[in-house]
């Protein structure tokens, strides 16, 4: 193997590291607290239940970003009652978008899609 394709080679492990640490570590959302976990889980939830394919085995999705987009309005997400097995309807003050990003085989990212409940209320007006 002469000395070009052994640094190509080097070159591509190395970035096939980088990308790794990048999907893995850097990637999802870290700690959330209050409203910002509650609608992380809800949007964690939804995903689960509406992705539905035959790649599902090597295709994984992350949430990567939680934002506030308004601290005016709420939003109303559903959340599982454990004790009753029922779904309850709560309100999380402000609005809320969350990214999910989508991985062929945990690592290569594929495609990234927004998630943002459209409706609630805002000022007291429907949405």
């Amino acid at each position: 193997m002469n000395s070009r394709i052994r640094n190509m080679l080097v070159i591509t492990i190395f970035f096939v590291i980088i990308l790794l640490v990048k999907s893995l570590w850097l990637d999802p959302v870290g700690q959330l607290e209050g409203d910002m976990k509650k609608y992380h889980d809800f949007v964690l939830l939804n995903v689960e239940s509406s992705y539905d394919s035959i790649l599902k085995p090597i295709i994984s999705y992350r949430i990567v970003d939680i934002k506030q987009v308004t601290a005016d309005g709420e939003t109303i997400i559903l959340t599982k009652d454990i004790e009753n097995n029922q779904w309850v309807s709560e309100t999380l003050e402000g609005q809320y978008r969350a990214k999910i990003r989508f991985y062929f085989m945990h690592i290569l990212p594929y495609r990234d899609t927004q998630v943002q409940i459209k409706g609630g209320t805002e000022n007291g007006n429907q949405m």
